[in-house]
């Protein structure tokens, strides 16, 4: 009777529940359904934090299957085309943030180093206390931008 008890209890554990979604992908990028598995696991994840990385096939169609093993949700009911959508969305979202910030940075950058040209053509000792505490300001931002660029000028 233990040994059926144990068999039982480690049976599962032999074999690997896949459950799988399968999509209509026809009306999507490549690049959508490239991104799709990462999307999914960022879903499953959520669901279940011991979700693996899913299996992703498509064929000619755009028919996109994705496929876990061994998760305590529903795959069908949460991996769907308006989920993954919603996450490939944010995700642009999040790129085009940062890159607008970047972009911020680089003007930022440009403009602090211009007046600093300007202030070292007219002299820092000729110029105002006012001034002088603006360039080295200035001096500051722009190692602080240089940082935030990753520009290593050495």
């Amino acid at each position: 009777m233990k040994k059926l008890i144990a068999l039982l209890l480690i049976a599962p554990s032999l074999y690997a529940a896949k459950q799988c979604a399968t999509l209509d992908g026809s009306a999507y990028s490549t690049e959508q359904i490239n991104h799709a598995p990462m999307f999914a696991h960022q879903i499953a994840v959520a669901l279940d934090n011991t979700s693996a990385f899913p299996l992703m096939t498509y064929d000619a169609q755009k028919r996109i299957t994705i496929c876990f093993d061994n998760v305590s949700f529903d795959v069908v009911a949460n991996i769907t085309i308006p989920a993954l959508v919603n996450k490939y969305n944010a995700q642009k979202a999040a790129e085009a943030a940062y890159l607008a910030q970047v972009n911020a940075w680089t003007v930022q950058l440009a403009t602090t180093t211009t007046a600093l040209n300007n202030a070292r053509v007219t002299g820092f000792k000729n110029l105002s206390a006012v001034n002088q505490a603006a360039t080295v300001q200035g001096l500051l931002d722009r190692e602080y931008l240089k940082i935030q660029l990753g520009i290593d000028e050495k």
